[in-house]
């Protein structure tokens, strides 16, 4: 449940192909989260997996100071302020391959890596 409440879009950050990273609010409070979607394509096959892409998202909530940061910077420096807003925090995760999707709570931050 705590998914679908944050899917409110209140603005865009980066927009990739294959990575994007928004700014979105939660339905029941109002609390602003910062979410980062990543596309990691699916292999040539070799692998026997048919499952598709693989989907993943994560979400750090964030506080008013934080929900102005991003403003107009560039992608390196939002990325880089993502990063430091999840460090160490609790985020929302979801991984989704074809059908199959698993959403939880992880503790620790997360990192954007490549992309």
């Amino acid at each position: 449940m705590a998914w679908l409440a944050i899917q409110s879009m209140v603005r865009p950050l980066v927009s990739d192909p294959h990575r994007e990273i928004v700014v979105n609010k939660c339905a029941s409070c109002g609390q602003h989260f910062v979410v980062v979607f990543t596309q990691t394509e699916a292999g040539d096959g070799d692998d026997g997996d048919d499952g598709g892409d693989a989907l993943g998202w994560q979400a750090v909530p964030i506080n008013d100071a934080a929900f102005r940061a991003p403003g107009t910077a560039r992608r390196a420096a939002v990325q880089a302020l993502v990063e430091q807003l999840g460090d160490g925090e609790r985020c929302l995760v979801r991984h989704q391959r074809g059908s199959e999707h698993h959403t939880s709570w992880v503790d620790g931050g997360f990192a954007l890596g490549p992309g």
